[in-house]
Order: C-alpha cells, then structure tokens, then sequence
C-alpha cells in the first residue's frame, strides 16, 4: 500500500541521508536551525493528475537536474539516486502537482564532489521551484519553509504527512560532523504550488 510504504520509508529517509561518503574538505554551509517561512497557501490550487516526475529546476540557485524513481533499498531505507548529480522521487509518493505531499531526496556530494543539491542550503523562503513532469507539463511551486532538524530528533510524521493539497518536499544532508565522518542533520524544504 503506498500510503504504509511512505510512513515505512519516511522513517528511514532521514537515516539513510546520513552518509560517510562525503568528500574530504569542508561540507557546504547551512543555515541557522531556525525555520523561516513565507506567506500561508491558499488552498484551490488545480490539481493535475499523475505523472512522473523528469526535471527538478531551482533558479535561484543555479539548479537543473534530472530526476529519478526510487523505491526502497534492501536495507529497507528509501533508495537514493544512483547518479549523484541527480535527484530521485519517492515513487510511493504521489507526483508533483497531483493531490499529496510529493517527496524528492538528493546527495548533497559524493566521493569525488559536491552533488546535485550542494547548493539546496541557500534556497529561500518564496524562491520558485519548477518540477518538468513526463507528460510534458510543468508544475511551480513556491517555498513555503526551510528547516534543518537533527537526525536523532526527525519529525518523520511531520515531514512525510499525507496532505489533501499537493506539496512538494525535498531532503537532503546537513550539518557535517568531522569526528564521526558523517552529516547529523537533515535539511527539510516544504513548497506549495505557486500563485500569481
């Protein structure tokens, strides 16, 4: 059932983004803990039906990539994407711009460098995001709030809740801890559908 494998899979996401493969050097930077937030959606967005997910495009901060369909990994955790200057789609959650919360996940470096979402950090409340889906239509969303939450204390139920409106969320890394070679935290960007 999709909606037990994204609760089942929302719970280990977090975990899984929690990786020993960064690259030697300083990690990127990331904002203060602190959430900041635009102004509320207005419900009465058009829904579109469902479609997979091609390109994921973040001007404000030079981002275009592909986008991936994940499941879950052996170990259980949702499955990242194999080329790491991609992002992936949870595709046990709905599509971006059908009804749902829509969940995409990304590395923010690999072994040799920075990733797809190096740069996911500097994303802002009220930056535009724009999703290219495989029937050919683009849906925008607008950045509702950023938060950094720390690995031990995700808010899975939070992050991964069942909404009647479509939503957009997208993960990745944060926070890296040289002592333990790995990142401790998770950075959570929520979005809604853009309005004029």
């Amino acid at each position: 059932m999709a909606t037990a494998g994204l609760f089942a899979g929302g719970a280990v996401l977090a975990s899984s983004l929690v990786t020993t493969d960064a690259p030697r050097g300083l990690p990127p930077p990331v904002r203060d803990t602190a959430a900041t937030t635009a102004p509320p959606f207005v419900p009465g967005t058009p829904r579109l039906p469902a479609a997979p997910p091609d390109r994921l495009s973040i001007r404000a901060i030079g981002l275009d990539t592909r986008i991936e369909a994940v499941g879950l990994a052996p170990n259980g955790s949702v499955a990242m994407p194999r080329d790491a200057d991609q992002a992936a789609w949870y595709a046990d959650s709905p599509t971006p711009g059908a009804n749902g919360n829509a969940i995409l996940a990304g590395h923010v470096d690999s072994a040799v460098g920075p990733a797809a979402f190096y740069r996911l950090h500097a994303v802002e409340p009220g930056d535009l995001i724009e999703i290219t889906r495989r029937d050919g239509r683009s849906v925008h969303f607008t950045v509702r709030s950023v938060r950094v939450w720390p690995a031990d204390g995700f808010p899975s139920e939070e992050v991964y809740a069942l909404t009647a409106d479509p939503r957009l969320t997208i993960l990745t890394c944060a926070e890296w801890d040289k002592s333990t070679r790995s990142y401790r935290s998770n950075l959570v960007i929520t979005a809604s559908p853009h309005t004029d």
